[in-house]
């Protein structure tokens, strides 16, 4: 008789725990969905990234080709458009289309680029990155 009212007051016990715990989680639960507005699915993106991130600090020579890993995350194949600039001259351009989920490294060439920095950036988006121009031999 003593084990059939341990074995109740044991379910009993673990059915106030379980309904406490959704009673309790239901409004964490709602503020975390309304931190990340309703999904907890990725965001789409895509990114730029030096193929060798020292070069951010240490520079790119005059006259050579900075390699550049382009990754689409946007769940589309896309067409990419890029543009390295100095100021307003234009120093190269190019174009690749990428499936999604994939990377590839892109070589942006710097012939007719002065020291200073570059910047490569992916047309008609807010993503660029800046690379500093050294003289040739330093």
């Amino acid at each position: 008789m003593t084990s059939t009212i341990r074995n109740r007051v044991g379910g009993l016990l673990l059915t106030l725990v379980v309904v406490a715990l959704l009673i309790g989680f239901t409004p964490v639960s709602a503020r975390l969905l309304r931190y990340v507005n309703g999904s907890f699915a990725p965001t789409p993106y895509s990114s730029l990234a030096l193929s060798t991130p020292s070069a951010g600090t240490t520079g790119i020579a005059t006259g050579s080709t900075i390699p550049i890993e382009l990754t689409n995350h946007t769940g589309l194949a896309t067409t990419y458009y890029w543009t390295a600039t100095q100021g307003d001259v234009e120093i190269s351009r190019g174009d690749l289309t990428l499936r999604n989920d994939n990377s590839t490294t892109i070589y942006v060439a710097t012939e007719g680029a002065v020291v200073g920095t570059l910047r490569v950036a992916l047309n008609d988006t807010k993503i660029f990155l800046t690379v500093p121009i050294i003289s040739p031999g330093l």
